[in-house]
């Protein structure tokens, strides 16, 4: 939406639906249980600990490349002659590919059948992970008293 408008009100609806703009990375946060969940299912015992630290390492990475991204609109502009609004206009085009791109890599994995059966029978709140999920739910309730 960002690379296709300028109108205020489609810019901001955009906005609180992606959640553009919210601190702390907390944004992330409603991702990388999904994410890690993910990883925990898929790699084995045996691997799990260089899964993780390479998932982490990536991530590392990508804060870093995002960081230096924002240059990206200066460069586009003083090298290369783009005008202001399209200087930002194709980083955001550049990003909605990627993350095109990033979402059809993971749309062929599946849930394991054995694991979904356990969790079913499980109930949608585990005994073990209620207390987990009621620390996490208190943090982030203060963390969006926080944030206003």
């Amino acid at each position: 939406m960002f690379a296709l408008t300028t109108d205020p009100v489609w810019l901001i609806a955009a906005s609180v639906l992606g959640g553009v703009g919210l601190a702390n990375g907390a944004a992330g946060a409603l991702t990388v249980s999904s994410f890690d969940a993910l990883l925990a299912e898929k790699a084995s015992e045996a691997q799990r600990t260089r899964v993780f630290a390479a998932s982490q390492a990536f991530w590392s990475l990508a804060l870093a490349v995002g960081s230096l991204a924002a240059a990206v609109p200066t460069l586009l502009r003083t090298s290369f002659g783009v005008s202001d609004l399209e200087s930002y206009r194709l980083p955001y085009l550049a990003m909605a590919m990627v993350t095109v791109a990033a979402a059809a890599l993971l749309a062929p994995l599946r849930e394991d059948v054995t694991v979904r059966a356990a969790r079913v029978a499980a109930g949608w709140l585990p005994r073990r992970s209620r207390p987990a999920i009621a620390t996490y739910a208190l943090g982030i309730g203060f963390l969006g008293f926080g944030l206003g």
